[in-house]
């Protein structure tokens, strides 16, 4: 038969080594009035460079930016000192530390703060506040949205504990909570940038793998009071007041790919880290390519795993014609009508079935034996380039394809 050439929608995955593998995310935490309280927080108070970054929801927005607390751990009962991530005011990120000056004497808070209205109610949000020795600067969704010069440094907060929702300084009457969901909640002790940012925020954290992680949170527990921290250094936080919600920012899952076969190869519709080839559900030794030519009749899947970890299988495929042949492109006859496809072949070979396949590769339907002419109602097809694959009983396998302009 002449070889029918075709474009696959390949679709690219950034690789990211330090993601832990393919975890799913299936809760977060929701706050009214309530908080995250620990009694101990080991290397949270850095003195030289700090992030703090969560996933946030707000529900309804405190009246003022420093209102709404996302995680705290600064004080000034107990004299000026730490850092503290908040936002409201109308969906304003206010992320704020001690600074000092040249002396190393308080200065009292430095606050990079975004534009009032930079986030909405009801819809999720990365945020990030850093300093890295010269700058206070805010992050929503990876882009930086307001930076503070802050040169000499800043005071570190041991008057208390870290609280997440709260304020942390446990003496003021004012609670300034956090009204909605909080999720992956992290605190590093150097400034991540931008590209950082970016990388992290989407997924779950091999603690091992990284750099300078000293605290994290992902609230996945979905029961109990025990809220876990992923690193070492072991600040477990306990829940007052909270709920869990199975609301989620995102989560780690990857695309079943589509067998698109040309005969007996088969190519899977979706690149991927790896890929191991199955013949009637057990594994078939060296198939590990994107592309695999059956070499025996069977039931065939691809199992792919994304750069992530994430894994997920086809459906199956069947495979009747190796040692068969394909048909000749010219045995091929098709009625091409408005809303009709009517193939036969030039033989008079009964039909086994015809499979359709959109522009992306992406399988559509199948229609099994109806004899010598097989009919495929095509009237409800968008437009845009189809492919059928055809097999007959015998002769093996062909491929008509045809453009939709209605």
């Amino acid at each position: 038969m002449r070889l029918l050439s075709t474009l696959l929608l390949f679709i690219g995955l950034n690789h990211y080594a330090d993601a832990q593998p393919c975890l799913p995310n299936t809760n977060s935490l929701s706050f009214a009035a309530a908080s995250v309280n620990f009694s101990t927080d080991v290397n949270l108070a850095p003195a030289n460079a700090i992030t703090v970054e969560a996933w946030i929801r707000a529900t309804s927005w405190a009246v003022n930016s420093y209102d709404g607390t996302i995680l705290c751990k600064h004080s000034w009962s107990l004299g000026e000192q730490g850092y503290v991530l908040r936002a409201g005011n109308n969906g304003q990120l206010d992320f704020s530390v001690c600074g000092k000056d040249s002396l190393g004497a308080t200065i009292s808070w430095v606050a990079a703060t975004s534009l009032t209205g930079a986030m909405s109610l009801n819809t999720w949000y990365h945020v990030a506040g850093t300093y890295d020795g010269d700058s206070v600067r805010v992050f929503i969704n990876g882009v930086q949205k307001g930076a503070t010069a802050l040169p000499f440094g800043m005071i570190q907060g041991l008057a208390y504990p870290i609280r997440i929702g709260r304020l942390s300084d446990q003496t003021q009457g004012q609670t300034r909570y956090w009204a909605g969901q909080i999720d992956e909640v992290r605190i590093w002790d150097r400034a991540l940038d931008t590209a950082e940012i970016n990388a992290k925020r989407l997924s779950h954290l091999d603690v091992a793998q990284e750099t300078g992680l000293v605290g994290y949170w992902r609230f996945n527990a979905g029961s109990g009071t025990s809220v876990v921290d992923q690193t070492l250094n072991a600040n477990n936080g306990t829940t007052s007041g909270t709920t869990w919600s199975t609301l989620v920012p995102w989560n780690q899952t990857t695309t079943a790919p589509v067998i698109f076969p040309n005969g007996n190869t088969m190519t899977s519709s979706i690149t991927a880290a790896s890929y191991q080839w199955n013949l009637n559900g057990a594994p078939i030794t060296g198939a590990t390519a994107q592309s695999w030519t059956a070499l025996s009749n069977g039931t065939y899947t691809i199992t792919i795993t994304d750069s992530l970890g994430c894994v997920a299988t086809s459906g199956p495929y069947i495979i009747t014609g190796v040692g068969i042949g394909e048909i000749a492109a010219e045995n091929i006859l098709v009625k091409n009508e408005s809303t009709q496809l009517i193939i036969s072949l030039r033989s008079g070979e009964e039909i086994r079935s015809i499979e359709v396949y959109n522009a992306a590769m992406q399988r559509i339907g199948t229609k099994e034996s109806q004899g010598k002419e097989m009919i495929w109602e095509k009237g409800y097809l968008a437009k845009g380039i189809y492919t059928v694959i055809i097999q007959t009983k015998n002769s093996g396998s062909g491929v008509y394809r045809f453009a939709q302009v209605d």
